[in-house]
């Protein structure tokens, strides 16, 4: 009798820790419902409200009809516990018959209060995905599909944290679109849409995995560089400049090049998260009034250029004049026909004349 009655309770401690699933799981639906609205749009504020309410509501409906379903299980558990203490104080009544009657009972109840276990397992599993599926939604950026503003101040913060604690070296860059605003009035929206998710991908390819490469807003972009130094911070920031400006952006059949500036600045003893994502956009500026396409470096309290290898204004050659072409090329014809004169056995001196 006690382990008939013992695996009679097996289905209620199994419930309570169901139970103890669904209170986590709306606890997480609340906080990411405000953790969404403190960093959607305005306009999507309302649509994505209702969203989470109708998951809060559902969770709450369905934790109530379970816990109606355990209250009216004890209680049948509570009438069979009674019939046999009856059939205990009753002669006339034998024991053993109650008591099969009774563990027969309890077996079928439990049986059916194991189905309702089994549906809500299966309804909170798909809660948990459901809310998985909001989670990825509310730190990526729809359109690039990188993560986005929100994502990079929880990953800065651990960061920092961990630079706070362990001070190795750790770096934030600034990456923004060059006249990207004249871009969409030239080739439209839609155009400036397929360039970002493509000019996303192009610095995502020139970063190393443990890079945190973000869609800051608009068309700037924020880099976390774990162990990295302001000068090779630099470095990296120059590959992804001259990644971008050889990249051919295709868009309805048309080829379209942009250009990116970068600012790049090394966490220092009294910055703070706020304070080192100020100090590069700082140098973002910088690059930008140098003339763009360019990167900077924020350096103790000073600003400097941060470019690895020549500037683009080096790369391209001095032109040459006509007067000097053709004198270049009368030359390279005489020498011929010098050298045609002497393979022939004649005087190039005398023939010439």
């Amino acid at each position: 009798m006690p382990t008939e009655l013992a695996a009679a309770s097996l289905p209620i401690f199994a419930l309570g820790i169901g139970l103890g699933a669904l209170v986590v799981l709306t606890a997480l639906m609340a906080g990411l419902w405000y953790g969404r609205r403190s960093s959607a749009p305005p306009a999507s504020i309302e649509f994505q409200t209702e969203q989470i309410l109708r998951m809060l509501q559902g969770v709450s409906r369905f934790t109530s009809g379970v816990a109606g379903d355990v209250s009216e299980h004890q209680e049948h558990f509570r009438r069979l516990l009674a019939r046999l203490n009856n059939a205990e104080k009753n002669p006339g009544e034998t024991s053993d018959e109650a008591a099969s009657e009774v563990v027969h009972e309890i077996l079928s109840a439990n049986d059916a209060l194991q189905k309702r276990l089994d549906d809500a397992e299966t309804a909170l599993k798909n809660q948990s995905h459901e809310l998985a599926g909001y989670m990825t939604e509310a730190r990526t950026d729809g359109l690039t599909e990188l993560p986005n503003r929100r994502s990079f101040d929880d990953d800065l913060a651990a960061r920092f944290a961990q630079w706070k604690r362990y001070r190795t070296p750790l770096s934030v860059m600034m990456v923004d679109i060059d006249h990207f605003k004249k871009f969409n009035d030239t080739h439209g929206h839609l155009a400036g849409d397929a360039v970002l998710k493509q000019v996303a991908q192009t610095l995502r390819d020139a970063l190393r995995r443990s890079d945190v490469l973000v869609r800051f807003g608009g068309e700037e972009f924020a880099v976390i560089l774990p162990s990295t130094t302001v000068a090779d911070g630099g470095i990296a920031a120059s590959h992804m400049l001259h990644a971008v400006a050889e990249k051919a952006f295709l868009y309805e059949g048309k080829v379209l090049r942009v250009t990116v500036s970068c600012g790049v600045a090394e966490a220092q003893p009294g910055d703070t998260e706020i304070t080192l994502v100020k100090r590069a956009d700082e140098a973002l500026y910088a690059a930008k009034k140098a003339g763009r396409n360019c990167v900077y470096r924020h350096v103790g309290d000073r600003l400097e250029r941060g470019d690895a290898g020549p500037t683009p204004a080096a790369l391209t050659p001095a032109p040459l004049s006509s007067q000097k072409t053709a004198n270049d090329f009368s030359q390279v014809c005489d020498d011929l026909r010098r050298r045609l004169l002497e393979v022939a056995g004649k005087d190039p001196q005398r023939d010439s004349t």
